[in-house]
């Protein structure tokens, strides 16, 4: 439920800031974004729960907050959750037109949240660490650290 509703507000922010709606349109945007959001997820749970991770443990740091946009902070968390996995290929051609990013805009994002990754274990917010820290379903979130 975290991830359609941070999408669906991700979509109505890039909708909103190209056009003018009403307040009686917003609910309509507000629904049909969240439809579409869930017919176009990705089933791949553990990429999903990767990315969601590497999104929230980089939102804890006030650089990468006022450095790049939500929209970007969280293709590049998808983009370094599908490197990690092996996923190949790793940005498509659709991925860059329906994120609106390409590999080369998300390098400096991709390079800070790897940095946050990294330095996660040395962390003075244990407790803030573990709760993101927590993997469901299989996740390999907890090894992504140690990979070389």
């Amino acid at each position: 439920m975290p991830k359609t509703l941070y999408l669906t507000i991700d979509l109505i922010d890039r909708y909103l800031s190209t056009k003018v709606a009403s307040r009686k349109e917003l609910q309509l945007i507000g629904i049909s974004s969240m439809l579409f959001i869930k017919a176009t997820v990705s089933s791949d749970k553990e990429m999903e729960y990767m990315a969601f991770y590497l999104a929230k443990n980089g939102l804890m740091h006030y650089q990468l907050v006022v450095s790049f946009c939500p929209s970007l902070i969280a293709a590049a968390a998808v983009y370094v959750a599908l490197t990690y996995l092996g996923r190949t290929p790793i940005w498509t051609e659709i991925l860059e037109h329906y994120r609106g990013y390409s590999e080369e805009q998300l390098k400096e994002c991709t390079k800070m949240l790897i940095k946050y990754q990294m330095a996660a274990k040395d962390t003075k917010l244990k407790g803030v660490h573990l709760q993101v820290f927590e993997h469901r379903q299989g996740c390999s979130c907890a090894q992504f650290g140690s990979k070389k």
